[in-house]
């Protein structure tokens, strides 16, 4: 089952369909580039959904880190000097 997207990004917003390999051995051309066409765009859609994940997490962590510089800074500031 397709993962659910997260965060800013989306999935494409027509369904693809999965590529299928039939045992009819066609042989229009159309019809097989089109084919491969949807089935590089599903997966260029993966691709746009984890790439929306890692940003999320990576602005998290950033957020992340920005909080605890400050937070240590003011523990820093409040500590007495020798």
């Amino acid at each position: 089952m397709p993962q659910q997207p997260a965060g800013r990004f989306t999935g494409h917003p027509t369904p693809r369909r999965p590529w299928s390999f039939g045992q009819e051995g066609d042989t229009n051309y159309e019809k097989r580039s089109a084919n491969a066409l949807e089935y590089i765009a599903m997966y260029l859609d993966h691709i746009e959904i984890q790439l929306g994940h890692i940003a999320d997490t990576a602005e998290k962590a950033q957020i992340s880190v920005a909080s605890l510089d400050k937070t240590l800074q003011e523990i820093a500031s409040k500590m007495p000097t020798r």
